[in-house]
């Protein structure tokens, strides 16, 4: 029993550093964050951005629930101890983090809606 515990402990210990550079980071500020993004991704499809030039342009949209959301994880790290330069660290993680899956969307929605594009006049006839 003893060494039983003693493992369970050790796997505990070696996955605490993994899961702490996974923490998520709940809250409304994440949400308006991902709100902002998903519409971003309707928005800037439908005016057929090019994928070059999704990450200017959303980060333009969401300006303002990008800084929101980097101050609460900020905020949150360092209420945790942790030092600013590793708070600001965090939240740059965190922001790649939502930003990488609002842009794996952009690309997905992007290739969904070629695949449904009308055929040309020439395609129509054969």
């Amino acid at each position: 029993m003893r060494r039983s515990a003693l493992t369970v402990l050790f796997a505990l210990a070696l996955a605490a550093p993994a899961m702490a550079q996974q923490q998520q980071y709940a809250g409304r500020e994440q949400d308006s964050l991902r709100r902002c993004f998903d519409d971003g991704v309707r928005k800037l499809t439908e005016q057929k951005v090019p994928m070059e030039d999704y990450a200017v342009v959303a980060v333009g949209l969401c300006d303002a629930p990008i800084r929101l959301y980097r101050d609460f994880v900020v905020s949150f790290e360092t209420r945790r101890g942790n030092s600013h330069q590793v708070a600001l660290a965090r939240a740059e993680s965190a922001l790649s983090t939502e930003f990488r899956r609002a842009r794996d969307a952009f690309a997905a929605y992007n290739r969904k809606n070629s695949e449904r594009r009308d055929p040309t006049p020439g395609e129509a006839e054969v």
